[in-house]
């Protein structure tokens, strides 16, 4: 499976995050599936009651291992506070590849990393449902299903 395969995933958690000290550095990501409960409940928010909701539930048995062989930088944010933006072009959904993007741009302005050091620079996101995952690699992700 390669990285934007990921995508046939509706949805993704993200279980852990391991950033390995062994040369070269390598940065883990264990993910979940997720899916629709097949049964409903009712929610309350901000006093109105919705009936009927069906739960995104975690799948404890579906593990997905992302693991990044060498990394220049990565960061995670709150899905909650992303704010979606028209500068930056990727493709995938919730697996994405940029072409363009700002995280990139700040990553090459502040650090010495750059495409002639260590290599050309790649930037994946991978947009989880609670927590937003950017990573600059040199290297594609090898992807681990039921890990």
């Amino acid at each position: 499976m390669n990285f934007i395969e990921l995508n046939q995933y509706k949805y993704l958690f993200l279980d852990n995050i391991q950033d390995s000290t062994e040369n070269p550095f390598a940065i883990i990501i264990t993910l979940k599936t997720g899916e629709v409960s097949e049964q409903t409940e009712d929610l309350t928010v901000g006093g109105a009651t919705i009936q009927d909701v069906r739960p995104i539930i975690e799948n404890e048995s579906n593990r997905i291992k992302v693991i990044f062989p060498s990394y220049v930088a990565y960061n995670i944010q709150r899905e909650t506070y992303s704010l979606g933006n028209d500068y930056d072009i990727f493709e995938g959904r919730n697996a994405r590849e940029y072409s363009k993007s700002r995280y990139m741009e700040f990553v090459k302005s502040d650090t010495i990393a750059s495409d002639e050091w260590p290599g050309k620079l790649k930037h994946f996101g991978i947009s989880c449902c609670w927590e937003i995952v950017d990573i600059i690699s040199v290297d594609k992700p090898k992807i681990f299903v039921d890990a």
